[in-house]
């Protein structure tokens, strides 16, 4: 195969050849709001012949005490069709988990095509006079196949 160093630092490769790997990310809630749950909060919609995700993370500012949890799931969807879950149980955030630390969700399937609505889903569990969680960063990082 073709490594970097094959590759002239001036070679005119059309953008038809390239795939691309990038991150995005939303902040759902700033450090000092208090995390409520979120129907939907629409990430990124897939222009590409093909595409994968490569990781879906969440950051929490402020953990919650006791009992309050957040549980954040990544979602896709087509055309007329549902969304449906990408990252099985999502993400649980809980009172022991470190704060501004990546969590990262495991992906079931990876694979999208172009036209995909990928969203995620936040829910918040807890009650009392237990302090509510703050803070909420959602990373996503896909690759795109070039559409021809």
């Amino acid at each position: 195969g073709i490594v970097d160093a094959d590759v002239s630092a001036n070679a005119d490769i059309s953008g038809t050849k390239i795939t691309r790997q990038q991150g995005h990310s939303v902040e759902v809630f700033d450090s000092s709001t208090s995390v409520t749950n979120v129907t939907s909060v629409l990430l990124h919609q897939v222009y590409g012949a093909t595409a994968k995700v490569i990781a879906f993370e969440a950051s929490i500012f402020t953990v919650g005490t006791s009992d309050h949890t957040v549980t954040v799931k990544l979602q896709k969807a087509n055309a007329g069709s549902d969304f449906s879950e990408l990252s099985g149980d999502g993400i649980v955030i809980t009172s022991t988990t470190s704060i501004r630390t990546p969590q990262p969700a495991s992906i079931d399937t990876t694979a999208l095509s172009d036209g995909d609505i990928l969203r995620a889903v936040v829910t918040v569990a807890g009650s009392g006079a237990a302090t509510a969680p703050k803070g909420l960063l959602l990373t996503l990082t896909y690759q795109e196949a070039p559409t021809s």
